[in-house]
């Protein structure tokens, strides 16, 4: 056997843990993560005789982190067969395992009475790592046999980084829409766009909020929407080791070789 193999072998550990160490120190990707700690979906449909008090009210929620895919309906109607009536009836199917994707349907058929309706969605991560972020929304068009008059529906998108102080600070401006029927002024027919940007380790509450406003008694009218916040991770750049580090390494290897090299020629 060679006298040299004694003090190879740990030197090529030494350079084993070397390694090791520079690789953990070029990635965080072992700690890099996306935790959902919270997740709030609801929905509501309401019909009434009068604009401002609800009669029937349903509403449908979730709070696990399931797909949510729901309908809620209301109805109310005089006695008389072919008398005034209004239905309400809002949907929403969403998903919030690693970002938010959400989408539904708003559809009212209102003669002579009130309806009103609400989707909102609010999901709660922490981040372990730095993470793009991508939000794209595409609200309405607002639709409508007759044509009705007035903003029709509104809108409000928010991201915010919570502090462990209970504030919170917004990762882009919060947008609030309004949005009305085709050739109606008062609001644009629909509200689209899409924003990016970069957010670090932290916790972030995302939440959608749309609104269906009673604004006619005898006109039938709708919207669809669809939200999408997709979280992707930021990839680490390598920290390549200087020369300097890699000398340093090599040379605590030589060094233990050669201590272990002359106990075993003292021992012969």
């Amino acid at each position: 056997m060679s006298p040299l193999l004694p003090f190879r072998l740990p030197f090529r550990s030494l350079l084993t843990i070397a390694v090791s160490v520079v690789a953990a120190m070029s990635t965080d990707s072992a700690r890099a993560g996306i935790v959902l700690e919270r997740a709030v979906r609801r929905i509501d449909a309401e019909a009434s005789h009068r604009v401002t008090d609800p009669e029937i009210v349903d509403t449908k929620t979730a709070t696990d982190d399931s797909r949510f895919n729901e309908e809620a309906f209301a109805r109310v109607s005089d006695e008389e067969p072919g008398s005034e009536f209004a239905t309400s009836r809002v949907t929403q199917v969403s998903d919030v395992l690693g970002g938010v994707s959400a989408s539904g349907t708003f559809d009212f058929q209102v003669s002579g009475q009130f309806a009103r309706g609400r989707s909102m969605l609010v999901a709660v991560y922490n981040l372990t790592s730095r993470y793009h972020y991508n939000l794209d929304y595409l609200l309405g068009p607002v639709t409508s046999d007759l044509g009705v008059h007035g903003i029709a529906f509104k809108a409000n998108i928010k991201l915010t980084a919570l502090n462990g102080r209970g504030g919170e600070s917004p990762v882009f401006e919060p947008i609030n829409l309004d949005l009305a029927d085709e050739g109606d002024d008062a609001a644009p027919n629909q509200a689209a766009d899409t924003l990016t940007g970069s957010i670090g380790p932290g916790r972030y509450r995302f939440t959608f909020d749309m609104e269906a406003l009673s604004i006619d008694f005898n006109h039938s009218y709708g919207a669809d929407y669809r939200v999408d916040l997709g979280l992707q991770q930021v990839t680490p750049t390598p920290v390549p080791l200087p020369p300097a580090g890699w000398a340093g390494l090599f040379g605590l290897a030589g060094v233990a070789a050669l201590g272990l090299f002359r106990r075993r020629r003292a021992v012969a």
